[in-house]
């Protein structure tokens, strides 16, 4: 609990809180403008939260805002975010925004990765570089199956605490969660904004580099802060093993109920990676610790069935319909054979005159002679 005891008394941290309040409320009103009008409010947030905390995160890391300088900006480093972003954006309107994701966050992680002369082993940049690499569309991905219900800022925040909770050093750490926590609230419970996808990729960079800064004086925080990423790395690779056969627990609970699974899931397997592999002395060790979590997260994807189509307000139940709201969310109503055949034919939706139409929807009147 102690780090957790004397996080307030930071300037570090209250920096951070502050920038990240002004940019949250930022954040909010420019989803709430956006969204003006029914049209508007039926498409997912805008991917605002993701570059809104990249950029308070680096006014608070070069000082900008009154506070004293916690790391000088390297030139690399603004350029490398500056490509995550524009490539996280171009992959997510591409038709396999996965695979163009991973060629085009090559360029900037390798900028992230060549920007700072890391205190640490010389491996360090090569976890910057592919940790970067990987984690921005993956990220991206979730982010933005999780938008309508805007859990990405929230999930990214518990990687944030995460860092923070493993790393020897914090003076980095400190201002990254002072800025994600009040961003973490504009995407969850406000659902006005989520990280979007060149959001997510850069604030996936930026945390990977800022542990590999804080992180030089036990090797094996590093690993374990790049595990802190948890399911914003690896649910949609067990996505990708996941079979249609497979109910997730997205159709068998409501909405509300798997809001708090996914975020339990998160912040479980973000405590193992920061507390338990975070903690060993080597990146080896912490690398065997972190299997398990890796396993787990894996497994999470498979069985919770992260859909985009899941949106607040409505209840799914086991047959994976959804309504605005049944008394009985365990036993959704059949739908008549008429609707079935309707639905199967959508060609055969005519509409009959009054007169013609017969009392009972199953008997057809007699020809007449």
């Amino acid at each position: 609990m102690e780090p957790f005891l004397t996080l307030f008394n930071f300037p570090q941290f209250q920096a951070g809180l502050h920038v990240g309040l002004v940019a949250a409320v930022l954040v909010a009103l420019a989803g709430l403008l956006l969204r003006n009008g029914r049209r508007a409010r039926r498409r997912p947030p805008l991917g605002m939260a993701g570059p809104g905390l990249v950029i308070a995160s680096l006014v608070v890391l070069g000082g900008s805002w009154g506070s004293d300088e916690i790391v000088g900006l390297p030139t690399g480093l603004l350029q490398g975010l500056a490509l995550l972003i524009v490539g996280g954006e171009i992959a997510s309107r591409t038709r396999w925004p996965l695979g163009a994701g991973l060629v085009l966050a090559v360029p900037g992680a390798w900028m992230l990765a060549d920007s700072y002369s890391f205190p640490g082993p010389g491996w360090s940049r090569w976890l910057v570089f592919g940790v970067a690499v990987l984690g921005s569309p993956m990220a991206a991905d979730l982010d933005r199956r999780l938008a309508r219900l805007g859990l990405g800022p929230v999930l990214f925040a518990l990687s944030a605490l995460g860092l923070y909770t493993t790393v020897p050093d914090t003076e980095l750490s400190r201002a990254i969660l002072g800025v994600a926590l009040p961003m973490a609230v504009v995407g969850w419970p406000l659902r006005l904004a989520r990280l979007g996808a060149g959001g997510a990729a850069a604030a996936v960079g930026l945390l990977v580099w800022v542990a590999a800064i804080d992180g030089y004086g036990r090797p094996g925080s590093m690993i374990g802060a790049a595990g802190a990423i948890a399911l914003l790395l690896t649910e949609p690779i067990g996505r990708r093993f996941r079979r249609r056969t497979i109910v997730g627990l997205a159709r068998a609970t409501s909405i509300g109920s798997f809001e708090i699974a996914v975020v339990v899931a998160q912040f479980t397997l973000v405590f193992y990676a920061s507390r338990v592999a975070g903690f060993a002395q080597d990146a080896l060790p912490a690398l065997f610790l972190l299997v398990p979590a890796i396993a787990v997260s894996i497994s999470v994807g498979i069985w919770f069935g992260i859909s985009s189509r899941l949106r607040p307000g409505r209840r799914r139940h086991r047959s994976g319909k959804e309504t605005p709201g049944s008394p009985s969310p365990g036993t959704p109503l059949a739908p008549t054979p008429e609707a079935r055949e309707t639905s199967a034919h959508p060609s055969r939706r005519r509409r009959r005159p009054r007169s013609s139409r017969p009392s009972n929807p199953g008997l057809t009147p007699p020809h007449p002679n």
